[in-house]
């Protein structure tokens, strides 16, 4: 790793607030078997009779080891009182690597590999702007065992239906930070300055923005999220349903109307925006899609997230929304949905305008 280039966002910042969402919503493991055969003081620390670890089997058909959770659904070494008892007791190097490198990712690419902070961390609005920049600890972050992520595709769709070389996308990328990072500090503002960047880079005319057609495709992505999740919400217990109950009744907040955002919120939805370029979490659906679902994150922020006093929505409250809405949507099978609604997001996307914040709902023909 040392001879590779490493990028980060100039002032990329993350720390450690101990709130624990990671220990109680995101997947407890895999864990290196390794760590297993080696946790007798560990083991120690665990609660009279709950197991170490469980297995589950992957996709591929193998088992795969994940740390126990405890009856609250939360990792079992979990305590409210102390936080980590592995952590607190036998400090930070004793905990399994999975959990030492979360909410870092490491992505290699042609340029070499770029440091990004993954949104699943609820403790992120805050650290991003108070929290240890990533730089002055690189090289410990860099001797953390980051699960491999690799960005070679041969081309990188940066509009619907046209693609780029993947040589051409390593000089764009510098250019769409900067675009992003300039931008009037809304997220459609950043979407709508994204997408007129690339349409002038390779030399294309694109239809002036159409907010009924980003109505209708945002209620077309809805109404395919909403029959996904159904038969998940109707089950009666577990972390998975729970967030699944979460999840419909968010899919249904669409008609209410949109609340703004404050100045720390919008920041932070831009630095979110800057990762997402960086660490290149549009692989999956394509640039034109992950756009568009960045507009409906955003869009579900305003109607769902708690207001402070003045009416505005706080960074804090709108991560309390995002970080569980991004572990929904980033599940294989929901992921699956979204990549089969391309075109609806590649349109909310498109449709983006900077000094309007939302695509206003019609009455039907008729209504009042």
């Amino acid at each position: 790793m040392s001879a590779t280039v490493v990028r980060t966002l100039p002032d990329a910042r993350w720390s450690c607030r101990g709130c624990g969402f990671c220990c109680r919503a995101q997947a407890l493991g895999p864990v290196d078997p390794g760590w297993v055969a080696q946790a007798g003081a560990i083991a120690a620390l665990l609660p009279h009779g709950a197991p170490l670890v469980e297995a589950h089997r992957g996709s591929d058909g193998t088992d795969r080891l994940f740390l126990s959770r405890g009856p609250s659904g939360a990792c079992v070494f979990r305590d409210d009182a102390v936080g980590c008892r592995i952590h607190a007791v036998l400090g930070e190097e004793a905990k399994p690597d999975f959990c030492r490198v979360f909410p870092l990712e490491l992505v290699h690419d042609p340029l070499g590999a770029a440091l990004v902070v993954r949104p699943t961390c609820l403790g992120h609005p805050q650290s991003a702007f108070d929290g240890e920049r990533l730089t002055s600890r690189m090289e410990e972050y860099l001797a953390l065992p980051h699960p491999f992520r690799s960005f070679a595709p041969e081309t990188v769709e940066v509009l619907p239906g046209q693609a780029i070389g993947l040589e051409d996308w390593c000089r764009v990328e510098p250019r769409l930070l900067d675009v992003a990072r300039a931008a009037d500090g809304s997220p459609e503002g950043a979407a709508a300055a994204l997408r007129d960047a690339l349409a002038r880079g390779v030399g294309r005319t694109l239809p002036a923005p159409d907010l009924c057609v980003a109505r209708r495709a945002r209620e077309d992505v809805i109404a395919a999220l909403a029959k996904a999740v159904a038969p998940i919400a109707g089950l009666r217990d577990g972390p998975i349903a729970d967030l699944a109950a979460r999840v419909s009744e968010w899919l249904s907040a669409f008609e209410r109307p949109p609340a703004p955002l404050a100045a720390d919120t919008r920041a932070w939805l831009s630095v979110g925006l800057q990762m997402l370029l960086l660490g290149k979490g549009f692989q999956s659906l394509g640039l034109p899609a992950a756009l568009g679902l960045y507009l409906l994150d955003a869009s579900l922020v305003r109607r769902v997230a708690k207001q402070d006093p003045t009416g505005e929505i706080r960074a804090t409250e709108a991560a309390s929304v995002l970080a569980p809405w991004w572990i929904f949507t980033s599940n294989r099978a929901i992921r699956a949905v979204l990549a089969g609604r391309r075109a609806p997001l590649a349109d909310l996307w498109l449709s983006a305008v900077p000094d309007r914040a939302e695509p206003e709902r019609r009455p039907p023909v008729g209504g009042r």
